[in-house]
């Protein structure tokens, strides 16, 4: 399971709602990939064949999009638990 996320994410921290934040992205290409949210942080999980992580960071910034932190980090067995439980996927959850 934790394969089939890719081997690495693009994770930004939010000072603003999640959920405007999942509309922006809505406009960008990120190759299928739905992003993870768990409170005030997103998480893109970057699958095989999806572009580079430093070239979606570059489309976040250039769409305006404001985040307190934004880094690439290796996908986790906590990113495949939110994935198989739907837990914070699309701002469901607030913790």
């Amino acid at each position: 399971m934790l394969k089939g996320l890719g081997e690495e994410a693009v994770e930004l921290k939010l000072d603003d709602d999640p959920n405007k934040v999942l509309s922006s992205l809505a406009g960008l290409e990120l190759n299928g990939s739905s992003p993870l949210v768990f409170g005030k942080t997103v998480t893109i999980p970057l699958s095989d064949g999806s572009k580079p992580a430093a070239e979606l960071m570059e489309e976040i910034r250039a769409s305006g999009i404001a985040a307190a932190a934004m880094g690439i980090r290796r996908t986790s067995l906590n990113d495949v638990f939110l994935r198989l439980t739907g837990a914070g996927v699309n701002g469901q959850n607030n913790s």
